[in-house]
């Protein structure tokens, strides 16, 4: 399984530390995202798609929401088909459905979801963690 994390401020010595600690959990690669004094991060234990499009964070088409993921998204195929045709996705990993559901359903989004799965977002708009 893979390593997520997040924290407000954008401390990057923070970052590094936090990033090796949760390394261990995905030893494929490495993501972060710093802005507006919110960090997260993500270690990659790559599965679905071990190409590096599937590399984390995700974020929705405008950029406005971000997220981390860890876990699996049983039915991420089905929520495409039936909600999000309209968007172009980049990998074939279950995580990039998140930015998008939540931009279309909000926080609700996640009664959409089944599997197992813990998730970080935030959002540019409401400054919501």
């Amino acid at each position: 399984m893979c390593g997520i994390f997040g924290f407000t401020g954008s401390d990057t010595s923070s970052i590094q530390i936090m990033m090796n600690a949760v390394a261990h959990r995905g030893p494929d690669d490495r993501g972060e995202y710093l802005s507006s004094g919110i960090s997260l991060g993500h270690t990659r234990l790559a599965i679905l798609d071990t190409s590096y499009r599937g590399k984390q964070p995700f974020f929705s088409p405008d950029r406005k929401v971000v997220s981390v993921f860890n876990g699996e998204i049983y039915n991420f195929s089905e929520l495409r088909s039936k909600y999000l045709n309209e968007y172009h996705f980049r990998s074939g990993s279950d995580a990039e459905v998140i930015p998008y559901l939540y931009e279309k359903f909000g926080i609700d989004f996640i009664h959409k979801l089944r599997g197992i799965f813990a998730i970080a977002i935030y959002d540019k708009r409401s400054k919501l963690l």
